[in-house]
């Protein structure tokens, strides 16, 4: 039998893994998707199931680990280089002796939308980053520093306001809102107790306090002028992300919108477009339509060649 050769990109988040695989003799690239591989918001544990996953996809496909010729690998937090290592080990382990590259998941997220691989991108997911490199492959960065001194404008800093909000209403600290009741419904408690009982549960994760950051944009469009402070909180967190960036390259116009908050909250998409086009009209700014798992792979080609 014929022995395929192919590459693999990863995309590694922290609810799940999307992977693209990609053989030259292949019409086009196939995509499934494993577990989570964020070694930031998860024991290592987790992480390695989530890669004997992919050894098993590649398994049911007749994919040899000896075959592959090259795999990239996009994931949050590998600025710490234990991180990092970690990743590269555990493919060593599984058999791979091809070239593994590791980068951050918002440089393959902006190889993934920008062929050219230069311009700016601005992640909102869990956490917030913004991203850029010029045409002389100059970097910046502005935030992705982590939610406990970071992450502006993200689904956690929303969520963390969301529930600051709530405790203050109840105090009566803060205006009276209707997120309290909004809350309350979601985790299924009844009182501030309860709420408290449930957030603080031992192994709460980052990601799934997160997940309350939909509610926000419920709220607002019940009226809600609470949620609506909380909104416009974030769109100004991310505007000053950008602008820390577009500072230091202010040649570059492209910039994309990437990541959930920016996908799924169009309140706070749009507000944050039309504030940016106000500062700067030249801006061509589009939302993401790729997967970083692609992305992955345009790193590992350009490094290739």
């Amino acid at each position: 039998m014929e022995r395929i050769k192919y590459q693999i990109g990863l995309d590694g988040g922290g609810t799940g893994t999307q992977v693209c695989v990609r053989c030259p003799h292949c019409e086009k690239e196939e995509m499934f998707v494993l577990g989570p591989l964020n070694i930031n918001g998860q024991t290592e544990e987790k992480a390695k199931q989530t890669i004997r996953q992919l050894q098993e996809e590649l398994e049911k496909r007749r994919l040899s680990e000896k075959d592959c010729t090259g795999i990239a690998i996009g994931a949050a937090g590998v600025s710490n280089p234990d991180a990092k290592k970690f990743l590269e080990c555990q493919m060593e382990e599984l058999g791979f002796s091809c070239p593994v590259l590791v980068y951050g998941d918002h440089e393959t997220a902006l190889a993934a939308e920008l062929e050219s691989c230069h311009g700016v991108i601005l992640i909102s997911g869990t956490g917030s980053i913004c991203y850029g490199i010029d045409q002389e492959g100059n970097q910046v960065r502005a935030g992705g520093w982590g939610h406990l001194i970071d992450d502006q404008g993200s689904g956690y800093a929303i969520a963390v306001d969301i529930l600051s909000a709530v405790v203050r209403a109840w105090d009566g600290r803060g205006d009276a809102t209707v997120l309290t009741e909004l809350v309350f419904e979601e985790l299924g408690v009844s009182d501030v107790s309860g709420l408290i009982h449930n957030i603080y549960e031992p192994g709460r994760s980052k990601k799934e306090i997160a997940t309350l950051a939909v509610l926000v944009e419920k709220a607002r469009a019940m009226g809600d002028s609470v949620a609506l402070h909380i909104e416009e909180r974030a769109v100004d967190g991310l505007y000053e992300l950008v602008q820390a960036v577009h500072c230091k390259m202010p040649e570059e116009k492209e910039i994309v919108l990437a990541g959930s908050v920016l996908k799924n909250n169009q309140w706070i998409q749009c507000s944050l477009i039309e504030k940016l086009k106000t500062k700067e009209p030249q801006w061509n700014i589009r939302t993401a339509r790729h997967s970083a798992a692609f992305g992955a792979l345009r790193l590992l080609d350009k490094t290739e060649k």
